[in-house]
């Protein structure tokens, strides 16, 4: 390898080569690499002058904006470990994760004042709560005054590769929420094999605008564009209305995308515009064929699939430069260094049994189970779910997948959304893909309905697309068309919006849990046929 494996190296090798480069933009703001390292070393110098110290957790409430990045990679300098807060949390979410980690110290601006202000005296391990632009009013701290008084030297702190950097707290949607530990080695080689599946380098521009807090943008979006020596292009937030304008003022090459936001884009009526920006590529999954074809045709912009999660990013993916497999998740991440230890994937049955090669068809379903170098270091102070999760070594995803005879894994479910209609396992993923390809429909979500036969029913939650005539038998017709029978959903609820995490993941849960009787107000195929 030809560079070290903690974040303050990795910072003090890119800048040492292009100190004058631009590393950051936002808004009308520029920074260069050098400007970035001073900044960051301020951050540090000014979490010390508070009295933060190496192992000490830090949580960031906070958006997109660079003071962030400038924390995030303070704290790296120091020692200190990252707990970003989901800005979409409420009090009692925000101080689960504050009081689960015994954070020391607290930042936010004022968009989130409100929600930790309320939660102040049931969080007794923070020492100082910090306003990055929230007024001194007795609650924060002005952190720009602390920031005034800090040095710009580098804080000279001791630092290892396996040095504890950041806790990620998964959504929680099955339960408590979980603190996946992350080292300084694991950010390093998972951005670094983002790199080569989005052949970055120093030429890319790349446009960020999914949420800092979620480990999707820092490694991907931010440790991949540092490691390639490229530029950032940092946006508070996707807007379907700005997007284009915002890619063409910053010249952005590559990007980060989830899905939904993707079909929020091929869903646009066709523009003269489509292909006046500079975009080559997108990171997107799960993809398929219909999404696959707007942003190649219509877009101009090549799509890679992959997959991956909190607990371990860049499990597997697509080659931009080989064979890709449209709707698959491609095949085990590859380090640009053969010297690093390849991820290993398999799949597993209920009694953890490695559904065995040759002696099944192919396409036989089972859980995803991971062995890599870029695996989470265990729970936060939860050794039993941890020992859960890792069982003989490899950690289970609870994700089901299959794989085809060239060795790319096919996404099918969450194990917890697989639903059980009259004998049928059905994939809810499947279905919605489906009705995403409905012209009219913008989003769908799919969930079970307890049946008065036993088992569940299919219930589609939709959102039309803005000014169509949209009708529930329209909606079945589609799906015969498409899907087995016993897959086609009997009830239809059209909505106007779905809940959503901020990176645009829909919360079922939410829509499981929103009604006593979740087929008040549906549309119902069976009654229909009177």
């Amino acid at each position: 390898m030809d560079f070290p494996l903690t974040l303050p190296e990795i910072l003090e090798q890119r800048t040492r080569r292009n100190a004058d480069k631009v590393f950051l933009r936002f808004a009308d703001e520029t920074l260069t690499y050098e400007d970035f390292d001073r900044k960051t070393n301020q951050a540090a110098n000014a979490l010390v002058n508070m009295g933060v110290k190496k192992g000490d957790r830090v949580c960031l409430m906070l958006g997109n904006r660079p003071e962030f990045l400038y924390l995030w990679f303070g704290l790296a300098k120091i020692g200190g470990v990252l707990v970003p807060v989901n800005t979409a949390f409420k009090g009692r979410e925000a101080a689960y994760v504050i009081n689960h980690s015994e954070a020391a110290a607290v930042f936010t601006e004022s968009s989130f004042a409100e929600v930790l202000a309320g939660i102040r005296s049931d969080c007794p391990s923070v020492r100082q709560w910090l306003g990055l632009d929230t007024a001194a009013d007795g609650r924060f701290h002005a952190y720009p005054d602390l920031l005034a008084e800090a040095g710009e030297d580098a804080p000279g702190v001791k630092i290892s590769e396996t040095d504890l950097l950041s806790i990620i707290y998964t959504s929680g949607t099955t339960g408590r929420p979980k603190g996946a530990m992350h080292s300084h080695r694991t950010y390093v080689l998972a951005g670094w094999a983002f790199t080569r599946r989005m052949d970055l380098n120093s030429t890319d521009t790349v446009l960020a605008f999914m949420p800092l807090f979620h480990i999707n943008a820092q490694i991907y979006s931010a440790m991949g564009t540092l490691l390639a020596e490229a530029t950032l292009a940092l946006l508070p937030r996707f807007s379907l209305s700005r997007f284009w304008d915002d890619t063409r003022h910053h010249k952005a090459t590559k990007f980060n995308c989830p899905v939904a936001a993707g079909y929020l884009l091929a869903k646009r009526p066709p523009s003269d515009r489509d292909r006046d920006h500079s975009l080559k590529m997108v990171f997107i999954g799960p993809l398929r064929e219909d999404l696959a074809e707007a942003f190649e045709e219509r877009f101009g912009i090549l799509p890679i699939d992959g997959y991956g999660m909190t607990e371990c990013p860049n499990i597997c993916q697509n080659p931009h430069d080989g064979v890709r497999k449209i709707g698959s998740m491609g095949t085990p991440a590859v380090f640009p260094d053969p010297s690093i230890p390849l991820t290993e994937m398999k799949l597993v049955d209920d009694d953890d049994r490695e559904v065995p090669v040759g002696t099944v068809p192919v396409g036989t379903v089972g859980e995803v189970a991971v062995r890599s170098p870029l695996l989470t270091l265990g729970y936060y102070k939860d050794p039993d779910r941890t020992a859960e999760a890792m069982k003989g070594g490899w950690f289970h995803t609870g994700d089901n997948a299959y794989r085809d005879e060239d060795g790319y894994y096919y996404f099918v479910d969450r194990k917890k959304d697989v639903i059980r209609r009259r004998g049928e396992n059905i994939s809810s993923a499947e279905v919605e893909f489906v009705l995403f390809s409905h012209p009219d429909v913008t989003e769908a979500a799919v969930i079970p309905v307890p049946s008065e036969l036993g088992e569940d029913e299919v219930k589609a939650c939709i959102v039309p697309t803005e000014g169509a005539d949209l009708k529930p038998a329209s909606i079945v017709e589609w799906c015969e068309a498409r899907l087995a029978k016993f897959k086609v959903p009997r009830y239809i609820e059209f909505r106007e919006s779905l809940p959503k995490t901020p990176t645009q993941k829909v919360e079922k849960y939410v829509l499981r849990r929103e009604k006593t009787d979740l087929t008040e107000g549906c549309w119902d195929r069976e009654r229909a046929k009177g």
